[in-house]
């Protein structure tokens, strides 16, 4: 799973979903990295719905955090800005840009080799 450190009192930007409208919950566990008790901090989350941008929800950071992203969150980003040196790990996973980028190139391959094998078919 993806880990990130986020450094104390520095808001660190831990997820960004662009043009993605699969509706699914964001799950992540918080703990501080010097093991001193539970994380403490605030997640903003920010979302643009149907190009009209939502006021900034924020939320206390704590050892399990569920947020729910829907089908109309076209730009997605969650920052965390903890008190102390804090670990972050997702239990989902996310579609990244990179992936899409795969999917694509295969997508343009396969049109391609089709293009080049169906006229010697006939």
């Amino acid at each position: 799973m993806k880990r990130i450190v986020a450094p104390a009192g520095q808001r660190t930007r831990i997820l960004r979903m662009l043009s993605d409208s699969i509706p699914q919950t964001v799950r992540f566990t918080a703990r501080r990295v010097d093991g001193g008790g539970p994380p403490e901090g605030t997640v903003e989350i920010s979302r643009t719905r149907w190009f009209v941008r939502q006021p900034t929800e924020i939320r206390p950071l704590e050892p399990d955090q569920a947020i729910p992203k829907g089908f109309a969150d076209v730009d997605y980003a969650i920052d965390v800005t903890p008190r102390a040196d804090t670990e972050i790990v997702f239990q989902s996973r996310h579609f990244r840009m990179s992936a899409l980028v795969w999917v694509i190139a295969a997508v343009i391959v396969l049109a391609v080799i089709s293009a080049v094998v169906v006229p010697l078919l006939l």
